[in-house]
């Protein structure tokens, strides 16, 4: 971010709670969305599948607990989760920060990690990309 901000790099791929204050000052343009549909808090951006079809690459942030937790406590704390983002000021602050709420079920989550690890593993393998 210090690098595109300066003009060391020209453009970047850039998370939106890092690069949302530097649009909302002008430091920054927002050329395009890489999630597969428009975002509400950013009118009139266009994403990149509208010029490269199929393209949907997106951040995403959630909240996970050990899978060996009792049901009850997850269906507990995800109900609180649940209310919070349902929260007005605190849907409004995370919307500010170039985030959109969408809280879903544990069993949404999971299917969601899966779909993501099944289209980002074929692409890790092909780039023999490692943890170093």
């Amino acid at each position: 971010m210090n690098d595109l901000i300066a003009g060391h790099v020209q453009i970047s791929f850039a998370s939106p709670p890092s690069a949302m204050p530097y649009v909302k000052n002008g430091r920054l343009k927002v050329l395009a969305v890489s999630s597969e549909n428009r975002q509400s808090n950013l009118p009139g951006i266009p994403t990149i599948a509208e010029t490269v079809p199929g393209f949907s690459a997106s951040n995403w942030y959630c909240f996970i607990a050990p899978p060996n937790l009792p049901k009850e406590i997850l269906d507990k704390l995800n109900a609180e989760i649940r209310l919070c983002l349902q929260d007005s000021t605190i849907s409004s602050n995370l919307v500010s920060q170039g985030m959109i709420p969408e809280p879903s079920s544990p069993e949404d989550l999971t299917q969601f990690i899966v779909s993501e690890m099944n289209k980002w593993g074929p692409v890790i393998k092909r780039a023999r990309i490692s943890v170093d």
